[in-house]
């Protein structure tokens, strides 16, 4: 995984700083945290959340994505703590606040979070509930160009739904999907986890040459990932600073 340019990161901190206002700065710390997350840099992106946590207790009002911010500190919690009780924990709060709102992009977020952790930590049953929700969510409040987004929550419940070996619901999960993906090419993590999606139930079906197939689309996304990562969660950097 490309790493991150240091003396250009030190530039635009030392950019931030000289604003004289902690919003800018926060914007900064926040979007490197997310940044040194996706770069798999997460001794960097642990030590901007501090930096996050520092300049939060001295300026106690200053505004800042409080939903990034739990992203990232639910992400850490569990890959640099190991601690995915309180990972899961802060993305349930997440939820609640993407509900209560109707914040499509928050409830996405939490919702695909906590299937993945449910999963690692054995919660099948409560994985798929959350694939389930998340594309109940993404179908009432998506819009009319978010085609992928439901797409994307779909194949993950189907590869939710075959962890309970329920092949028969994976396979209507999966039927939209792989009529999206055959009309034409399909790009960005959304892409990704159709074709993954797709691999999975053909290789739980038996049909080993559709499952060879799509696993080549995954391959082929790893590699383009590997070149360099996609976009971090969350708002971009401080306007103030794009000068």
């Amino acid at each position: 995984m490309q790493e991150l340019d240091q003396p250009a990161i030190e530039a635009l901190l030392r950019r931030a700083e000289r604003l004289g206002q902690p919003k800018p700065l926060l914007d900064v710390l926040l979007g490197l945290a997310a940044l040194h997350h996706r770069t798999a840099e997460i001794d960097q992106a642990d030590a901007m959340l501090h930096r996050v946590d520092a300049l939060r207790a001295a300026h106690p009002d200053a505004e800042m994505d409080s939903q990034l911010y739990l992203l990232i500190k639910a992400m850490l919690a569990a890959s640099v703590h190991g601690d995915r009780d309180l990972s899961r924990e802060i993305e349930l709060q997440r939820l609640r606040h993407g509900r209560q709102t109707g914040d499509l992009r928050v409830m996405r977020s939490a919702l695909i979070r906590l299937g993945m952790l449910s999963s690692v930590m054995g919660q099948l049953e409560d994985a798929a509930l959350f694939s389930e929700e998340l594309v109940r969510a993404c179908l009432k409040w998506a819009g009319p160009r978010d085609e992928p987004i439901v797409h994307h929550a779909q194949a993950l419940l189907s590869g939710a739904l075959l962890e309970l070996d329920h092949p028969e619901r994976a396979e209507a999960q999966m039927a939209p999907v792989c009529a999206w993906l055959d009309s034409v090419q399909r790009e960005g993590l959304p892409g990704f986890h159709a074709w993954l999606g797709r691999s999975m139930l053909r290789l739980y079906q038996g049909r080993y040459e559709e499952a060879l197939d799509a696993n080549a689309q995954v391959l082929a996304f790893e590699m383009a990932r590997a070149r360099w990562p996609w976009p971090a969660a969350g708002r971009p950097i401080s306007k103030s600073l794009s000068a």
